[in-house]
């Protein structure tokens, strides 16, 4: 059922280091989601295994409120997609801010 490869956990607060086999294929399907996302495996994975820890260090059970914190340093292409954005928007090279739908299908129309 899991292959070979070992995922590395890193926990934020005590850099503990956990070693938890996972199946390739799901952990490839995984990273591509987080890379869609922005982002990181490794952030992604910290906060994860912390939520489930925490889950049954309270609970003493496994999954029953689980919500994903995500409390992530952009990655390098975020930034830089950012400040693109922020100057096209200066330029005037961006939409308006709309304030409802309708307004904004109006623009589109247009």
């Amino acid at each position: 059922m899991f292959d070979k490869y070992n995922i590395v956990l890193y926990s934020i607060i005590m850099n503990t280091v956990l070693s938890i086999p996972s199946n390739t294929k799901v952990k490839k399907k995984a990273e591509a989601k987080a890379k869609e996302l922005g982002i990181s495996f490794s952030d992604l994975l910290k906060n994860i295994t912390n939520a489930w820890l925490e889950d049954f260090a309270e609970k003493k059970t496994i999954g029953s409120s689980i919500q994903l914190r995500l409390v992530e340093t952009p990655t390098e292409y975020f930034k830089k997609e950012l400040k693109k954005a922020k100057e096209n928007r200066k330029k005037g090279k961006s939409s308006p801010i709309f304030t409802n739908p309708e307004d904004a299908i109006k623009w589109l129309n247009s």
